[in-house]
C-alpha cells in the first residue's frame, strides 16, 4: 500500500510525496511502520495516547477514517493519505 503526502508533514518524510509500506494488514500497522521508517514524524503524527492527533484526517481511497478506525484492514493497492488541518487568516 502507498501513502500520499502534501503539505507540513512532507518535511517530515525528507519531501517525499509517496511512500510505499510493505506488509501492513491494517490502517495502524501502516501508520507505526511509516513512523519506524521516519521516527521525527511520531509527534508530528500522534499525541501523547499515542493516536492520530485531531488536526490530521486519514484518507483511505477517497474515504476519510475517523481516529478510531485505525484497525481497518488493507489491502496492497490501497492508498492512505494524511491531510492536515490549515489554520490561518
Amino acid at each position: 500500500m502507498k501513502f500520499r503526502f502534501s503539505g507540513t508533514l512532507l518535511r517530515f518524510v525528507d519531501y517525499r510525496k509517496e511512500i510505499a509500506v510493505e506488509d501492513a494488514a491494517t490502517v495502524g500497522s501502516a501508520l507505526q511502520s511509516l513512523v519506524s521508517q521516519y521516527p521525527s514524524l511520531r509527534g508530528a503524527l500522534f499525541d501523547a495516547d499515542s493516536k492520530v492527533r485531531s488536526t490530521h484526517r486519514i484518507v483511505l481511497n477517497g474515504e476519510v477514517l475517523g481516529r478510531e478506525h485505525t484497525d481497518r484492514a488493507l489491502f496492497e493497492h490501497d492508498r492512505l493519505e494524511i491531510l492536515t488541518a490549515i489554520a490561518g487568516g
